[in-house]
């Protein structure tokens, strides 16, 4: 028995419903590559060179990670995801409920993490603008490619048609 390892020309694998660590679920995230070594004993995996990711996250996926995590008290989001803007809105209570809204970006930063920045709010009283910030500011970053199980980095954000395209490199050699 050989104890040579299995090359691979080409591979896409794709993961579906995947809970990053902070709580945000991506719908899917798929790698595509040229070139892989896959040993047996010990079990590697080497890629030859580097390979891509895309991580796309819906709307609905966003509205969960608010409500679980109800940044200032914030409740009943409502998230629609178009022409490269997150567009979000919420019931913020500051002595009385008062309907929020915020239009925010998505940012790469240092090629590895993705913050959220706030554009513009609608909040009818003085003060709670910053208050927004201020919680946006507290859940950033809102992805950090550390997180990913290989080495990584992002490259390209996309918001449009309800769904946020997050996409990078994955960096050689990937071994286990």
């Amino acid at each position: 028995m050989s104890d040579a390892p299995f090359a691979v020309e080409a591979f896409t694998a794709t993961f579906e419903r995947l809970r990053l660590p902070i709580g945000l679920q991506v719908q899917t995230l798929t790698l595509t590559g040229q070139g892989v070594q896959i040993g047996t004993d010990p079990v590697s995996i080497k890629l030859d060179g580097a390979g891509r990711f895309e991580a796309v996250v819906d709307a609905a996926s966003i509205i969960d990670f608010l409500t679980a995590k109800a940044p200032g008290g914030l409740k009943d989001f409502e998230v629609s995801l178009t022409e490269g803007k997150i567009n979000v809105k919420a019931v913020l209570k500051i002595l009385v409920e008062l309907r929020a809204a915020a239009v925010c970006r998505l940012v790469i930063r240092e090629k590895r993490q993705l913050w959220v920045e706030l554009e513009s709010a609608d909040v009818g009283t003085v003060g709670a603008k910053s208050l927004i910030k201020g919680q946006i500011d507290q859940l950033n970053p809102i992805f950090d490619a550390k997180e990913l199980p290989l080495p990584s980095s992002l490259e390209t954000v996309a918001v449009e048609d309800g769904l946020i395209r997050l996409s990078g490199t994955v960096s050689p050699p990937l071994t286990g």
